[in-house]
């Protein structure tokens, strides 16, 4: 049996910001329950204040930020028993691939001190 990683097992939920707009909620709602059934990972959708827990507005970037926090954590307590390479190489696929496409320019700039933090 294939054990799949354990990411893919996590339940989600969908939080969006509260609306009066009848059509886009329905919209988003039909949407969200075709696709349920198909994964068994979605549990919930909501309509809420973004003001109140549980539904703090947790952005992709905001998704991003922690999950390089966390790599950064494994790398420097040694700890590779947390890395989840799939999850890490769908995250990071269009950075991936795009200093694959300019890694020449990119290093070039590096070396010449060129690539700072603002």
């Amino acid at each position: 049996m294939e054990q799949r990683p354990p990411w893919k097992r996590q339940p989600i939920s969908f939080f969006f910001d509260q609306s009066d707009r009848r059509d886009w909620i329905n919209a988003v709602t039909t949407m969200f329950l075709a696709h349920k059934k198909q994964r068994r990972t979605f549990r919930e959708i909501a309509f809420a204040d973004k003001k109140l827990a549980p539904h703090l507005p947790f952005q992709a970037a905001d998704m991003v930020a922690c999950r390089l926090r966390a790599i950064t954590e494994f790398w420097v307590d040694g700890d590779s028993s947390k890395i989840w390479a799939k999850l890490d190489e769908a995250l990071f696929k269009s950075t991936f691939a795009f200093f694959n496409k300019h890694k020449e320019e990119v290093f070039r700039a590096y070396l010449r001190g060129e690539l700072h933090h603002h």
